[in-house]
């Protein structure tokens, strides 16, 4: 399920400022969690805005907005926003050293097990002639939210202690 996992352990220069923030503290899983809660709505803001860290996703054919499902309250002419079945997904695992933010879309099984269509994976890698709409935050852009949550959990808590 782990599309982006953010650890505090690595090598690179930007995990060791996030490790080094984390250091310390107990109890990390409610930072995690809190990590996991903005990657998901950073998520959710580029399939609103249909666009990746400032690129666009390429827009969808004239003949499938056409085709899209009609009814109430179904069907959309936004890129995979159809049933928002994709979009709404997305779920979080944080433990007390890592977050791991996630689709079972992305690796979607047949009642035999075997792996028939990694659906998000299509779409976030553009495979065949479907066109990539990336959607699962960088690395980078997953340590930068991670650095800015964890300064936000540390003034919290800092605020909260008793002298």
């Amino acid at each position: 399920m782990a599309i982006l996992t953010l650890k505090t352990t690595g090598e690179k220069r930007l995990q060791r400022k996030f490790t080094s923030l984390a250091k310390g503290m107990k109890n990390r899983k409610p930072l995690f969690k809190g990590i996991g809660v903005e990657l998901i709505n950073e998520i959710g803001r580029t399939f609103k805005s249909q666009t990746w860290e400032g690129t666009h996703w390429i827009d969808i054919k004239p003949a499938t907005k056409a085709s899209r499902r009609r009814g109430e309250g179904v069907g959309s002419p936004q890129i995979l926003i159809d049933t928002s079945t994709l979009r709404n997904s997305f779920d979080v695992e944080a433990t007390n050293n890592q977050v791991r933010v996630g689709s079972p879309l992305f690796l979607r099984k047949k009642d035999t097990g075997k792996v028939v269509e990694n659906y998000g994976e299509i779409h976030e890698k553009g495979l065949g002639n479907v066109p990539q709409r990336r959607m699962i935050p960088s690395l980078k852009r997953g340590l930068e939210i991670a650095i800015e949550q964890a300064r936000n959990f540390t003034r919290k808590n800092i605020s909260k202690a008793k002298l």
